[in-house]
């Protein structure tokens, strides 16, 4: 788990990148639960994601989750949108750890 600090600065970065790039960004949904304790806030599980359906009338089935990691792809998969796997961050390992993972497209990096 990392720091609320660091989380934070991570927002920001995020905020900035889609401000940067003119694209619209509804919010930013965090499961602030622990991993030994999860709830359905926490990915896999789909508790952000209903919630932010709700919040902003999104069609899930219709959407697309890009991630690093398998409880990405896994959240994506479980609630019929398409997945694409990141090889930054966790991804690379990721292919190595789940080798029969199939993600809808699996992408070097976002740009």
């Amino acid at each position: 788990m990392i720091k609320l600090k660091e989380l934070d600065r991570i927002h920001e970065y995020v905020k900035n990148q889609f401000m940067d790039n003119s694209i619209p960004l509804l919010g930013i949904y965090v499961a602030n639960d622990h991993p030994n304790s999860a709830t359905s806030r926490r990915k896999p599980g789909d508790g952000m994601f209903i919630e932010a359906s709700n919040d902003h009338f999104i069609d899930l089935k219709n959407s697309l989750i890009i991630g690093d990691s398998i409880n990405d792809i896994q959240a994506g998969k479980d609630l019929g949108m398409d997945t694409i796997l990141v090889l930054t961050g966790r991804g690379s390992q990721t292919v190595i750890d789940y080798p029969d993972l199939k993600p809808n497209a699996v992408v070097n990096d976002l740009k």
